[in-house]
């Protein structure tokens, strides 16, 4: 059973700009119908590589162990390449890690979330002070498919997979109309 997101605040001073600063945050799930191309490989049972085209074309060696800076360098240096060869417009369309709520969306009917492993995700935790961690998840042991944690970009760990899909871009736009005064 899926778990909503709830913050708990610690300290005095950071229970004040928390709440202070949450108000103004909001986080708006994709709910609509989209086109998406996700890489749709079962989640392996040894920590070894299949052949793949499109880590050859990244420059990548392997799909596990990458820091999420590893990867973010090679999606902005090669990212836009892939999606002007699959003759898709990179003004519309975006390489990226799978986002996490696609993850959690399909992981169960495709067998993710099964293993003790984690999957990067697209996307970013802010911690205060602006401090960014990268997003992953899909860890049996902590809520398999439904599992989200975050770790610092430059955290580069073997039990940690690789899984990329291209979206479209408005995906990370506020898909709300505003309303017309």
């Amino acid at each position: 059973m899926p778990h909503g997101w709830q913050p708990s605040f610690r300290k005095d001073e950071v229970k004040k700009w928390s709440r202070e600063n949450l108000a103004r945050l909001t986080y708006r799930v994709c709910l609509v119908a989209e086109d998406l191309l996700l890489e749709d490989f079962p989640e392996p049972e040894l920590r070894i590589d299949e052949p793949s085209k499109l880590l050859d074309m990244l420059k990548l060696n392997t799909r596990w162990g990458l820091s999420r800076t590893v990867i973010e360098d090679a999606l902005l240096e090669h990212g836009h390449e892939i999606v002007a060869e699959l003759k898709l417009d990179p003004e519309q369309f975006r390489l990226t890690l799978i986002p996490a709520d696609i993850y959690t969306h399909l992981g169960r009917q495709r067998g993710w979330g099964e293993k003790e492993m984690w999957t990067h995700f697209d996307g970013y935790r802010v911690l205060e002070g602006g401090k960014l961690q990268a997003l992953a998840g899909g860890d049996k042991r902590f809520g398999g498919s439904h599992d989200v944690v975050s770790f610092s970009p430059d955290y580069a760990s073997g039990k940690v997979l690789a899984r990329f899909g291209l979206v479209q871009r408005r995906r990370m736009m506020d898909w709300q109309k505003k309303p017309t005064p």
